[in-house]
């Protein structure tokens, strides 16, 4: 039961189907036969964990994003880097449980660089862990305990270390939780023969020599511990202490300048939020000069670039995201605002329209379109291209139906070209829409004075002035209207509510 959940909850699960066994035949004196009789039932259990897996997931392993960002061995080119940039990823890992520090929340592109079989590194390494191999199956007889501390290790990284299967990770610290505890037995082992000890459990176990021995040992690792703890205070905190300890990883780069940029944000203080943004501004170009391909590096540094007035940069790094993945969402749209803000909708458009065509259904593709020729309209209505307005006030309904905005800026123009009828037919659109619109409303009665329509005039400017009867607009279209009308009674009521105001 345990090892079912503990299977679908973690598939590095698996391993335990290696240590099961070894440890009946190790520790318990069972044949080899019998130890893999007792661990078919697991084995059944993985079998068909990895059946539900593949029918879900599949084959194909998600790096979410940059695939050699996540795992550098997805930039290893050849056989001599492939396996070289392998033991390399071993001895770091190695290295980390012997002595681990500093320690980093990321190690990925370009912190542990791909490594050739030309450097001496992976061959030490490779040295090293066919040693401990060796004296692993030399000793499996004479010392079972060290040797199945040794075995435990290589096989519970087996599964997360990259050598055998791709991990979604370069190195992660995480990844060698379980595999630490045959390092951890190793060394209470090995202290223990140094000492001569025997480790029998007993009320004086205190004054076991070997707990002697390891107890500074012990006392380092808590202290270091602690102090590693506080880096974990916040994100800000956890971020500096990345780039401190792996300052060539452009993920660790960009994250602490996403985080210095949020707190320039935040902060009240203009002396503060100037230093952050100017170490935002540093790390991000850092970012994407280790890693060039880095898309949401310079997704976050035009993010940053468009806050500090920048625009230049900010479309340049928005741009340069395009590059990369021509299908960033959230770049289009941005970037097309920006085209936008410039008033160069010939830009703007392809961006906006790029962003719909990918995904018709989200709010941003449908309400930027609309937006960007709303705008478009009101500058063609400025530069006295009232046919241009109307065109493009009319493409922005297409994509917002019922923006009463749009509806009001194309009675709007009709009117200016004396189109009244037109302009009438728009504005009760408009209406349709929203009824207690007051610009609406007023616009419908003042129009309706000019189309010569007095009593449908009185009848909308009525209607705005029993919402707010302080409507100057309203009240003259009410006196214009009675006064067309020839009611020069009603008109003087509403001169004197004009004069009371």
């Amino acid at each position: 039961c345990w090892f079912t959940l503990a299977s679908f909850s973690k598939e590095s699960t698996i391993s335990w189907l290696a240590i099961f066994p070894l440890s009946a035949v190790m520790f318990c004196d069972k044949k080899v036969s019998q130890a893999i009789k007792s661990v078919l039932p697991f084995a059944v259990v993985s079998i068909v964990y990895v059946g539900i897996r593949l029918a879900i997931v599949g084959t194909k392993t998600d790096y979410f994003g940059i695939p050699v960002l996540a795992n550098i061995l997805t930039g290893a080119k050849g056989f001599s880097e492939v396996w070289g940039t392998k033991l390399e990823l071993l001895w770091y890992y190695l290295k980390l449980l012997i002595l681990p520090w500093p320690l980093s929340w990321d190690y990925s592109f370009n912190e542990i660089p791909v490594m050739s079989l030309s450097h001496p590194l992976p061959w030490i390494s490779m040295v090293f862990h066919a040693g401990l191999l060796a004296l692993a199956l030399l000793r499996f007889r004479k010392q079972p305990i060290l040797s199945f501390a040794i075995l435990f290790y290589l096989v519970m990284m087996a599964p997360t270390n990259n050598f055998f299967i791709y991990n979604t990770t370069t190195l992660g610290e995480r990844l060698m939780f379980v595999p630490s505890l045959g390092v951890c037995l190793a060394l209470v082992f090995i202290a223990g023969k140094l000492t001569g000890a025997d480790w029998k459990l007993s009320v004086d176990i205190l004054q076991n020599k070997s707990l002697k021995v390891l107890l500074p040992v012990i006392l380092v690792f808590i202290v270091m511990t602690i102090s590693r703890s506080a880096d974990w205070k916040n994100n800000l905190s956890l971020f500096k202490s990345g780039v401190e300890v792996c300052p060539n990883s452009s993920r660790t780069n960009y994250s602490l300048a996403s985080e210095y940029f949020k707190q320039a944000q935040k902060t009240g203080n203009d002396e503060l939020k100037k230093e952050y943004l100017q170490k935002a501004g540093q790390l991000f170009q850092r970012s994407v000069e280790i890693l060039p391909e880095n898309y949401q590096a310079y997704y976050n540094y035009a993010l940053y670039c468009g806050a500090i007035g920048d625009t230049a940069n900010a479309i340049k790094n928005y741009s340069t995201v395009l590059s990369l993945k021509p299908e960033y969402i959230e770049a289009l749209n941005n970037l097309g605002v920006l085209y936008t803000s410039q008033h160069n909708f010939k830009l703007a458009y392809p961006c906006y329209r790029k962003a719909y065509d990918i995904n018709p259904q989200a709010p941003a593709a449908t309400s930027n379109l609309g937006n960007m020729f709303f705008n478009q309209g009101i500058q063609f209505a400025m530069e006295g291209k009232s046919d241009s307005a109307i065109i493009s006030y009319r493409q922005s309904l297409q994509y917002v139906p019922g923006n009463v905005m749009s509806l009001n800026n194309i009675a709007s123009t009709f009117a200016s070209m004396n189109k009244f009828d037109s302009c009438l037919v728009y504005l009760k659109k408009g209406y349709a829409v929203e009824p207690a619109n007051l610009m609406i409303l007023e616009n419908i009665g003042a129009v309706s004075f000019l189309n010569k329509e007095y009593d449908h005039g009185i009848e909308y400017a009525g209607k705005a002035l029993s919402i707010n009867p302080q409507l100057t607009k309203s009240i003259n279209t009410m006196i214009n209207c009675y006064t067309a009308k020839g009611d020069a009674s009603t008109a003087s009521k509403y001169r004197a509510m004009l004069l009371s105001k």
